[in-house]
């Protein structure tokens, strides 16, 4: 019994601490019944309902700003505990300072003011952390510059816009790593960011085009499948990734399918090109050949021309001895020559060319033994002058009005301020170099189609080009002195075009596939710069045949129009205006 009394007997301390709180409870208790202490809870309570109202005002306004939740539901979490603490049964905030409940809540309101800034500078630094990053993984195709970077860093942007950049951007981010990771995985590795398998495919095919030439079979889907993949590995690796199995396939295809052409086909073609064959030779140049020989018969060695005509005759003779596919690629340039030899062999007494066009008279007794209708128009940058022949007739451009249409764009571009973006590039690339017509028809809308091509033409002043209608650009109707202003302001310095838009309309006009290697690029050697742009159309009464373009180098400098209808056949065009051109080279 003695032990269990002692065992439930309080100590002394808790027995003081005891009457300690129940004499402040009294006091409490007096306090709130008296008048004053009344008058004083009642002011308490006020005070710090009224700063805990403010303190929700300035979480509200935070939420409203963009600040995360949970850091609003943190600091709201702290004023609670503050409002609903207790002195025993009393709420702590009825006592106001005596409690220290006003400092509570200043510091839980100054933490609640701190939470714009401190999310703003969090989010900030979360958005530039992967713009950087979208910068350096997307490279050359990045859709975040410097300059947005720069601005975000240095502006006053909202919280909610900061969360979006950041989360967009790591979205952007890991997606493109993700899919260089798989190109990288079903290319065989990367070149730069391009699967290894196809450009190492696009290479061998292009070899091997190149050495056995265009008459194989197959080659000319072979080309279009080059093109294609030069198109395909300009893309970003999102989309290479996605038409990766296509590409492939197609270039796999386009190998199997490169076959050597026949004894047969390679005669078909010849005859093609020459009119016919006789005796298994092409029948325009042994009728030239004949001709020239039989002048030469009555020549003397002092005669003009007369070296000329000897070389042409021996390269002719060679020539007649080659290869078939030798006979075809060579052709156009082996006809004119000879036809070249004839005009230019004569007697020394014979008249000189007409003055100030030294090419008239070649080309007039060239024309004569063509169907072609033709109109030419040469500047001569030496003599700053400008010569013709039938420059009054309108002719439809075909693809020479894709010159205009890029043209008219760097114009808009110079004229806004505004770049061409990337894609706009890619498809000038493509519309220029490959001729492809779906980027042509994409940057005639892009201009602002007829009307948008019609004020550049009307500022640059070709007043005789019509853009076609109903969006049929190819139909476009113009002249070749409009063509001739047209490459001048592409060439030239003017006060239209600035230096780096010629400059970057020359790189493109001076790459153009092989295939478009025609027209204006006849006659000029080696050491000269062509740039130069062609079009061909069958319409009523034959193909339209044109090529305009710049020439300089080898001690010649001349803008160049050649327009020409009425021709049988494509291939037959293109000989006439090859002629034509190795005609004006060399006159000039």
């Amino acid at each position: 019994m003695v032990r269990a009394r002692h065992k439930h007997q309080k100590s002394p301390g808790t027995a003081r601490g005891g009457v300690v709180y129940g004499i402040m409870l009294g006091l409490l208790v007096l306090i709130s019944l008296s008048g004053v202490g009344a008058v004083w809870v009642h002011r308490n309570r006020a005070v710090m309902r009224s700063r805990a109202a403010a303190v929700h005002q300035v979480l509200e306004h935070d939420r409203r700003l963009g600040v995360p939740r949970d850091q609003v539901l943190g600091v709201q979490a702290s004023l609670d505990r503050v409002l609903q603490a207790r002195l025993l049964v009393i709420p702590k905030f009825w006592l106001g300072p005596l409690a220290g409940v006003p400092a509570r809540v200043a510091r839980v309101s100054a933490q609640a003011q701190r939470l714009v800034g401190a999310a703003q500078r969090n989010e900030r630094r979360e958005a530039l952390f992967w713009g950087r990053r979208l910068m350096r993984v997307e490279g050359r195709f990045s859709s975040v510059s410097a300059a947005q970077l720069r601005a975000l860093a240095a502006g006053n942007p909202s919280i909610g816009r900061l969360t979006l950049e950041a989360r967009t951007w790591r979205k952007q981010a890991t997606r493109w790593q993700a899919a260089v990771r798989r190109l990288a995985h079903v290319g065989g590795g990367l070149v730069g960011l391009e699967p290894y398998d196809v450009v190492t495919s696009e290479a061998k095919l292009s070899r091997r085009l190149a050495a056995r030439g265009p008459y194989w079979q197959g080659a000319a889907t072979a080309s279009l499948v080059l093109g294609q993949t030069r198109r395909y590995l300009r893309l970003s690796p999102l989309v290479q990734l996605k038409e990766h199995a296509v590409m492939m396939d197609r270039l796999e295809r386009a190998e199997s399918q490169l076959r050597p052409p026949t004894q047969a086909e390679l005669e078909a073609v010849l005859a093609g090109v020459s009119g016919g064959l006789v005796h298994n030779q092409p029948k325009d140049v042994a009728s030239a050949l004949a001709m020239l020989k039989t002048r030469m018969a009555s020549a003397e060695p002092n005669w003009a021309g007369y070296r000329e005509a000897e070389a042409a005759i021996q390269g002719a003779e060679g020539y007649l001895d080659s290869p078939l596919l030798s006979q075809i690629s060579q052709h156009g340039a082996v006809l004119a020559a000879i036809k070249a030899a004839f005009e230019e062999l004569r007697a020394p007494a014979s008249a000189a060319a007409a003055p100030g066009n030294p090419w008239r008279a070649s080309v007039v007794s060239y024309l004569k033994t063509r169907q072609s209708v033709i109109s030419i128009a040469v500047f001569n940058a030496k003599t700053r002058s400008v010569t013709t022949l039938n420059s009054q007739t309108s002719y439809v451009t075909a693809s020479i009005v894709k010159a205009t249409i890029m043209a008219t764009l760097l114009w808009q571009s110079q004229n806004t301020g505004h770049p061409l973006t990337a894609t706009d590039k890619a498809l000038m690339t493509t519309m220029i170099e490959d001729s492809d017509n779906a980027s042509a028809t994409s940057l005639w809308y892009a201009a602002g189609a007829a009307p948008g091509i019609a004020s550049f033409l009307r500022t640059a002043g070709l007043s005789h080009t019509i853009p076609g209608a109903n969006g049929y650009w190819g139909l476009t109707e113009t002249t070749v002195l409009d063509q001739v202003r047209l490459v001048k302001l592409l060439s030239y310095p003017n006060s239209l075009l600035t230096p780096a838009s010629q400059a970057y309309a020359d790189y493109l006009m001076e790459h153009i596939v092989s295939w478009e290697d025609w027209g204006v690029s006849t006659g000029p050697l080696g050491r000269a710069t062509v740039m130069l742009k062609n079009g061909w159309l069958p319409i009523s009464g034959g193909w339209e045949i044109n090529s305009i373009g710049h020439v300089s180098g080898d001690g010649r400098n001349y803008v160049i129009a050649l327009l020409s209808r009425n021709n049988p056949t494509e291939a037959y065009g293109i000989q006439t205006l090859d002629t034509v051109s190795a005609l004006i080279w060399k006159a000039l």
